[in-house]
């Protein structure tokens, strides 16, 4: 059932593509149609025709063919005349009637022989030799294949030698040489995917599906054929389509599938019909009559196995008829009627006698051994070719080696007499340096007989000196005093020109970096005015942000203090049942979480505008603290969390009051948000004195010191998640997400701590926070001024025992 409605589904969805793409392409064609000449038309009606025949529809395809030859005639367009030939051969061979295929396709192969024109006389040469293929003409198959193989490879058209590897491995197959035809096949697909021929590619695919089939091996088989199925669904190929329902059919019967089968064969035989498909009408309607005899229902068997007898008698297939009388023959001996098991077999033989004789066997083997012959002399000149190309190389080979000595012979030769003119100039070069040697030793003595020549004569000049030494003296004393005061004066002049020259350069130099200094300051000025401005504008923009959160939260604030009004109300009412009052109950929690963002978002709006203002008075810090745990108590329970209270009592400090509760309560109610289920939580409180406190903050280095006046000293730890370095930075600052949790689902608005922090600095003191790390619990300290003025009166009096 699942088998039959895929294939009703595959159907559809092929249907309502071709249906589409039909309607697309018509009308593409019509508008061409208008416009065309005379002989384009006559291509576009070939083209329809052949489109149409591929998608089943033969009486279109015939009638499209009819219109393109009967136009090529009347404008003698012989081309469009041949192709219309070769249209109306194919489209009555595929309905079954072989003889006038046959006719069409020798007046289309007479036509291309008039007009030279090779590639097409190869293409009807293939669609003759499938003629004769399905009319069991094997050898005349086989010699049309190689002519029309020969004419491809002649002409270049790989589209043609890839069709003929098609129908050559056909013919392989045909005589069980499986191996020799699945190499065809794959070449054939080689070439039909290098060209994107999705149609010719699915119908190789589908040829070695049944390749495979043919041995046996049936996911092989089934693989290719699903990938034709693929291809030809995407294409609108409704024939094709048929064809490899057909071929899925056969797989599943070998299998032992028979429903499967039966199934994709009905279907096959409803396409074949609707289309007019009488060529393979009768193989499937011997494929049903099959399956029936071997599921041993007879009757049925003989039915559709009659069937096919009379389709294939209708279009004289002889292969079809073959297989048609063995198998009544095989029905009729499972029935036991022996008298028309003969008649039947009888017919058989005739026909198998007259499809494939000795003649016809020893002419196919011939034809194959000429092929063969001839693929092997184109080898053997491929090779001889490549012998050639090799010699050649040797041949360059040599002559550059031959090139190579000689020029490294002339280059010895070359050394050779570079060496000879380098002795014969060291030779020179010896000689006369012997020559410089010889002539610089007659010089050496020329010098020695003039020195004491010389040496003579300065002895009579040391005579005649003497004499005139005193005057010589005098002279030159004279003369020094002269050059002295000429240099003095020289000197003077110098020492001025390059002092002045100095100065002139410091100046100008000074010049410049005024002017670099003047550059600078009007561009600090600039700069000054631009960030002046854009500080006044954030300035202006703050002021609107505070602004707007004072009047949003204000506005936000009264209605929900009369929702959180009539929420308690509700809560109240005795009258209300359990679910009404946790419905209230819940308005009411939502409605003080909400309240308090409102309180935190007024503050954090007053301390940006500089707005808060304290109402100090003298308070009991000690009951203050108290009533803050007792109030967070409920919240504590609710996690299993223990508060441990140790507080100094009577310990008074002015204070304004409100703010200095709301501290408090952020720090326990955030030690109770951020503890586990269980976990315990230590308040205490005492007073300081100076110098403790003092002492205190010197352990905290980090912590600046109060005045020395006393201070009361908060601290709350807890057991929670701890505090990471980067937390502790950043922990009282505004809207800040740290790394710790809540751990019982409560929000938080990260503004808390913050506000905690200002306030307890407008009351003068600090706030800080420590942690051993992450995990291992924290501990926030307040530290408080207590002022010692008048807090006396305020103090519970004491009793006489007491004094």
């Amino acid at each position: 059932m699942s088998k039959a409605v895929s294939i009703c589904a595959l159907m559809w969805l092929f249907v309502q593509h071709s249906l589409s793409a039909q309607q697309q392409q018509t009308e593409l064609y019509s508008s061409f149609l208008y416009s065309a000449t005379d002989s384009a038309r006559v291509q576009v009606l070939n083209a329809l025709a052949t489109k149409h025949r591929q998608q089943g529809h033969y009486r279109l395809a015939d009638s499209l063919a009819q219109a393109a030859l009967s136009l090529a005639e009347q404008i003698s367009y012989k081309t469009g005349i041949a192709q219309s030939y070769d249209n109306l051969g194919t489209i009555a061979f595929v309905r079954g009637r072989y003889r006038t295929a046959f006719t069409h396709y020798q007046k289309a192969l007479a036509l291309k022989h008039e007009l030279g024109d090779q590639r097409g006389i190869a293409n009807t040469l293939a669609n003759i030799a499938v003629l004769y293929r399905s009319e069991g003409k094997y050898a005349d198959a086989l010699d049309y294949h190689l002519q029309a193989l020969r004419l491809f490879e002649f002409t270049g058209d790989q589209r043609g030698i890839a069709n003929a590897y098609d129908n050559i491995a056909q013919m392989y197959q045909s005589q069980g040489e499986y191996d020799k035809a699945l190499q065809y096949y794959q070449h054939a697909a080689e070439i039909k995917e290098r060209y994107g021929d999705k149609w010719a590619l699915a119908v190789t695919q589908d040829h070695i599906g049944n390749l495979y089939l043919s041995q046996q091996k049936y996911a092989e088989a089934i693989d290719y054929h699903i990938r034709a199925l693929k291809v030809r669904a995407d294409l609108g190929d409704k024939s094709g389509v048929t064809a490899s329902f057909s071929h899925i059919a056969d797989i599943y019967e070998q299998q032992g599938k028979y429903i499967d089968a039966l199934d994709y064969h009905f279907t096959v035989l409803k396409l074949k019909t609707d289309m007019g498909d009488m060529h393979g009408l009768p193989s499937t309607l011997l494929n049903i009559g099959r399956i029936y005899r071997l599921q041993n229902r007879l009757p049925d068997a003989l039915s559709y196995t009659l069937k096919s007898l009379d389709a294939a008698k209708s279009i004289d297939a002889k292969p079809d008829l073959k297989e048609a009388y063995y198998q009544l023959y095989m029905i009729y001996m499972r029935m036991k009627n022996t008298s028309e098991a003969l008649a039947a077999y009888t017919q058989y033989t005739a026909y198998k006698d007259s499809i494939f004789t000795l003649q016809s066997a020893k002419r196919i083997a011939e034809l194959k051994e000429y092929y063969e012959a001839e693929q092997r002399q184109k080898e053997i000149e491929l090779l001889q070719r490549d012998k050639e190309l090799q010699q050649a190389t040797l041949r360059e080979k040599e002559q550059s080696i031959e090139l190579l000595e000689k020029s490294q012979q002339v280059k010895s030769l070359q050394l050779k007499q570079r060496d000879v003119t380098i002795k014969l100039i060291q030779e020179k070069r010896l000689s006369e340096i012997a020559q410089l040697e010889k002539e610089k030793t007659e010089q050496a003595l020329r010098i020695k007989e003039q020195e004491a020549e010389r040496e003579r004569q300065s002895r009579e000049i040391e005579l005649l000196a003497k004499t005139n030494k005193v005057k010589e003296l005098e002279a030159e004393r004279q003369r020094l005093l002269f050059i002295g005061g000429i240099s003095l004066a020289l000197l003077v002049i110098i020492a001025g020109s390059v002092v002045m020259h100095q100065q002139h350069r410091a100046a100008k130099a000074l010049e410049e970096k005024t002017c670099l200094i003047e550059q600078q300051n009007l561009e600090l000025q600039r700069q000054k005015i631009i960030v002046e401005r854009q500080r006044d504008e954030l300035a202006e923009a703050n002021r609107l942000k505070n602004e707007f959160l004072a009047i949003a939260a204000h506005d936000l604030k009264n209605p929900l203090q009369t929702v959180m009004g009539f929420a308690s109300l509700l809560v109240e009412e005795e009258t209300q049942n359990a679910e009404a009052k946790e419905m209230a109950s819940m308005i009411m929690r939502s409605s003080q979480r909400m309240h308090k963002l409102i309180i935190d978002l007024l503050e954090v709006a007053a301390q940006d505008a500089g707005k808060t203002q304290l109402e100090k008075s003298f308070i009991n810090i000690s009951d203050l603290i108290t009533s803050v745990v007792h109030e967070n108590l409920p919240n504590a329970q609710a996690k299993a969390q223990t508060i441990h209270l140790l507080v100094e009592p009577h310990i008074l400090a002015e204070v304004d009051a409100i703010k200095v509760r709301q501290v408090l309560d952020n720090l326990v109610s955030n030690a109770i948000k951020y503890s586990p289920f269980g976990k315990a939580i230590t308040v205490t409180c005492k007073k300081s004195p100076a110098n403790t406190t003092e002492d205190f903050r010197h352990e905290q280095a980090s912590k600046p010191a109060l005045t020395s006046q006393p201070t009361v000293l908060i601290s709350v730890k807890d057991e929670g998640q701890g505090l990471s370095e980067d937390d502790l930075k950043r922990l009282f600052l505004k809207f800040q997400r740290l790394s710790a949790k809540p751990t019982g689902g409560e929000s938080s608005t990260g503004l808390g701590l913050s506000i905690a922090k200002h306030f307890v600095e407008l009351h003068g003191g600090k706030i800080w926070a420590e942690s051993a790390g992450k995990g291992k619990g924290a501990t926030f300290f307040v530290e408080l001024p207590i002022s010692l003025h008048n807090q006396e009166r305020f103090l519970p009096q004491r009793s006489a025992e007491s004094e």
